[in-house]
């Protein structure tokens, strides 16, 4: 028995009528084998899902992605790049200042954890430790450089409302640890605020979550010299 002709014009009308399907929904629907939609699939195009285990299929003229690349239907997720090796390599590749994998999590909408580690070990990301956690950059040295920078620079400039998960004594320049440290010598009673200013009117720029952090790491909140 020869196997049935199926057109890609019909399967992209079943994909109208359902906007994505499983090969096994698709190769019920059109009464033909998955080898075969798979076949036409290819030679016209497909998007598959980057959860789910990559199960899930549609075409382009359904998708409607955002302008990070980003498709959502219900609780299955796509992008126009590929599956997640793809849209990891490319996110931080173009990133100002890399991820950590929170962050990624956030923006790709699926847990990243026991992917990113494989991904480095596989030379796709690389990676640099803050402290307890890493910020993901790119494998191109140069590239990896600029970002690490940018990133160091937003620890140390910005308001970061999670400054903890951020902030860590190897993040923190060597010098302005150990001012911190030679006033709080010098003004045993100061509080961060006023360390802050005292180091200001040296013209030691800082901030007083700064400060407090150095006092925090070192136990200095309690300690009497």
């Amino acid at each position: 028995m020869r196997p049935k002709v199926i057109k890609i014009e019909d399967i992209i009308e079943m994909f109208r009528e359902q906007k994505l399907m499983t090969l096994d929904t698709l190769s019920v629907k059109a009464q033909c084998s998955g080898k075969t939609i798979l076949r036409r699939l290819k030679e016209h195009g497909y998007c598959t899902s980057y959860n789910m285990n990559g199960r899930y299929y549609t075409v382009p003229e359904i998708t409607t992605f955002d302008e990070d690349g980003f498709w959502k239907y219900g609780n299955v997720c796509f992008n126009k790049f590929g599956r997640l090796r793809e849209i990891m390599k490319k996110m931080i590749e173009s990133s100002e200042m890399g991820y950590t994998v929170e962050e990624l999590n956030k923006i790709i909408n699926v847990n990243c954890d026991s992917h990113v580690l494989k991904f480095v070990r596989e030379g796709i990301i690389a990676r640099r430790k803050y402290g307890d956690f890493y910020i993901y950059f790119s494998t191109d040295k140069k590239k990896q450089n600029i970002q690490a920078e940018k990133r160091e620079q937003h620890i140390m400039t910005k308001e970061i409302p999670e400054l903890d998960e951020y902030l860590s004594i190897q993040t923190i320049d060597e010098k302005l640890i150990i001012n911190i440290l030679i006033e709080f010598i010098n003004n045993r009673k100061a509080t961060t605020e006023e360390i802050t200013e005292i180091l200001k009117k040296k013209n030691i720029r800082t901030k007083k979550e700064i400060v407090g952090e150095i006092f925090r790491r070192y136990n200095l909140l309690k300690k009497k010299i």
